[in-house]
């Protein structure tokens, strides 16, 4: 059974890929781009269904991340900040 919503006159699925997602969200206005919703899937702040390669996304969960953010505490925040960033030294 596909459930379908209806928003703006267009059709779309309330489970969908990730590049689906990203059209979906550019057609209504929300800015998460197609990375960044892959790589939210990727690290679990944003839940996900994966199936083989791919990963599901419903659109509620888009919604709740839009609206929620990220989950992160300040330590990991500090440690997310620090990390990279700087140029690696090349030993001749």
């Amino acid at each position: 059974m596909m459930i379908i919503s209806s928003t703006n006159s267009n059709l779309y699925c309330s489970l969908a890929s990730i590049h689906s997602t990203a059209l979906r969200c550019k057609n209504e206005g929300i800015p998460l781009p197609e990375k960044l919703l892959r790589s939210a899937c990727e690290s679990g702040t944003l839940p996900a269904i994966k199936t083989g390669k791919k990963y599901l996304i419903l659109w509620d969960n888009v919604l709740a991340f839009v609206r929620n953010g990220t989950n992160q505490s300040a330590a990991e925040e500090a440690s997310a900040n620090t990390k990279g960033g700087g140029i690696r030294r090349v030993v001749e």
